[in-house]
Formats: structure tokens, sequence, C-alpha cells
């Protein structure tokens, strides 16, 4: 008999990187998350009934979180990508902030998640140090991806402890639908704590 195929796509997962401390447990550096908005068009549970019932909501919300157009014009580039077949649509160029993807993700649509709405909000991490120029070079910046390391300081010196080690997860198709499962789980990296005390820095 034949053996049944299965189908499986593997991706990278970061782990989220260690935070910087003063020796009282202030955050000197720390990663900031900010996403982007995608749909995947295709999406298995994202039918042409779905879609219509929802795309003139899902426009007015769009329009109203961003307000940068109408919501006739979001309805229309929508309604291409949908005809298009894109997997990987970016609704919108703007980077929103955690608070925000909380409201937007139970936008229509966007609510079912996504298997069964096509929403896919990309994660990117900003490192960020709260207390401006203070330490600054004793903590040192990153550059690029942190998996590169940070330029001076102690992102550089410490990288491998506040790094951390990267995971995998696969979307695996079963029956004709994709079933996501976590293939080894990242290690986040640990935080590093100073003896800096950054009320005496400020002095």
């Amino acid at each position: 008999s034949k053996s049944r195929q299965v189908e499986r796509s593997e991706n990278i997962v970061e782990p989220n990187r260690g935070d910087i401390l003063d020796v009282n447990g202030r955050k000197l550096a720390c990663s900031v998350p900010s996403y982007r908005l995608y749909m995947d068009m295709l999406a298995e549970g994202l039918t042409d009934g779905v879609f219509n019932a929802a795309v003139d909501s899902l426009s007015i919300q769009l329009s109203r979180f961003f307000r940068d157009k109408s919501a006739a014009a979001y309805k229309r580039e929508l309604q291409v990508a949908r005809q298009q077949g894109r997997r990987y649509y970016m609704v919108h160029p703007r980077r929103i902030s955690y608070t925000e993807l909380q409201v937007v993700k139970n936008f229509p649509i966007f609510r079912l998640g996504r298997n069964r709405g096509g929403f896919i909000p990309e994660q990117y991490d900003q490192r960020k140090q709260p207390f401006g120029s203070l330490a600054s070079r004793t903590i040192g910046k990153l550059f690029g991806e942190s998996s590169k390391g940070g330029m001076v300081g102690l992102e550089r010196a410490y990288d491998d402890v506040l790094r951390g080690t990267p995971g995998t997860s696969a979307m695996k198709r079963i029956s004709g639908r994709w079933v996501p499962e976590v293939v080894v789980p990242p290690v986040d990296g640990f935080d590093l704590v100073t003896t800096i005390d950054i009320a005496i820095q400020d002095v």
C-alpha cells in the first residue's frame, strides 16, 4: 500500500534576549517587541463566505485604527490580495506595539486566528535603554540581528549568556490542513545583574 506523505515546513524560533539590570533590578537594557500585520489569504478556514461576510467590518476597523485611508480603500486592497491568493500579504507597513496588538487581534477575521482567519502578526524585537545615555557605553549596543552580538560593552561581553538558544517550529500538513507543532522550544537568554546603581550613575 502507498504510504501517506506528510508535508512539513520548518522555521527557526528566536529566543527572548535577557535583560541587563542594575544592582537594584532596574532594567538598563531590555527587548521591546513590536509587530507588523500580515495575512495568509489562502488560510485553511478563510473561505469566501467568511471573507466576504467580514471584509467590510475589517476594513472599517483598519481605517479607524491606522487613520491613513478610507475603509473603501482597505476593502479594495484586501479583495485584490485575496484574488491574487497572497500567502503573506502585508496589511500595513507600520509596526504596532504589544498593547495595540491586543486591540487589533480582536478585529473581524483577525480574531479567528492564523488557520481560520489568516492573521499573522510578525514580531520584531528592538533593544531599548530606558535610562537613555546613563551608562550607555558600558551597557553597549546591538547591531543588526541580536545573534550577531553587541558592538561594545556588556551586550557584547555577555552575548552568549544574554542571547539564549534558538528553537525550531514546524507546520505539518495532516489530512489537508496545516497543524503547528513545536519541534524544539527556544531557551530564553539569562538576565544579567550588574553592580551599576543607576541612581548613583545619575549623580
